[in-house]
């Protein structure tokens, strides 16, 4: 099991006194008596992606925000302030493996933000990411698997909420799976799209459990 611990970036930016950026990144740092090494590598890979964020929240962002208020000065509208959320959940964490996922949300104006998820799933004896085909028999093929849960679940789902998923969710889930986008859980592996790939805004970050099936000492997928 892995030690876990929070750092944060975030600030609130002006112009002339109007608050027009806000922004808070959480990161995690890993401590790990597998392969303190292999831990290392993963933190630079968050602080990386964090202080990577930042400057782009600090410069970029920060001058959009300041044409977005000229403008609404000018056209009389009132202020608005751009925001930048990033938190992380840890799903699973054992022995020398810990899965995360981290939702990036940003918000530049309009009706609402936007939220994009990114999955990880870490292996701290060597540092590397493990793929979801690790969680499946050798030679399955686990994209079907993993479609095959997906649309029955994305059926069930329309019987008693219709409207939630768009009508060709089947060739959008298709389309738009990525083999990237999974967490883990101590029972079962949790797959996603991102929002507007498969279902309305109003749906959520869409998400999929598919339970761990024991097979002896060996623990995969079920459904495949």
């Amino acid at each position: 099991m892995q030690r876990i611990f929070d750092h944060v970036l975030e600030d609130t930016m002006k112009q002339d006194h109007t608050p027009i950026l806000s922004y808070t990144i959480h990161y995690p740092e890993f401590t790990t008596d597998c392969n303190q090494q292999a831990a290392e590598k993963i933190n630079r890979y968050y602080e990386q992606q964090a202080r990577t964020l930042e400057e782009y929240c600090r410069n970029k962002l920060f001058q959009d925000a300041v044409s977005e208020l000229e403008f609404d000065e000018k056209n009389h509208f009132p202020a608005i302030t751009y925001e930048v959320l990033v938190e992380y959940a840890v799903t699973f964490n054992q022995r020398c493996i810990t899965s995360l996922f981290t939702d990036q949300y940003m918000f530049t104006g309009g009706a609402h933000g936007t939220t994009i998820r990114r999955g990880d799933t870490w292996d701290f004896q060597n540092g590397s990411r493990i793929p979801v085909s690790a969680f499946y028999p050798p030679g399955a093929d686990f994209r079907s698997c993993i479609l095959k849960v997906v649309n029955a679940q994305i059926r069930e789902r329309l019987k008693k909420m219709p409207g939630t998923y768009f009508d060709d969710y089947e060739k959008l889930t298709d389309e738009n799976w990525n083999a990237r986008d999974f967490y883990v859980t101590p029972d079962g592996l949790v797959v996603f799209f991102q929002q507007y790939e498969v279902a309305p805004y109003s749906t959520g970050m869409p998400q999929f459990f598919l339970p761990f099936e024991k097979r002896g000492r060996r623990k995969g997928c079920s459904d495949c």
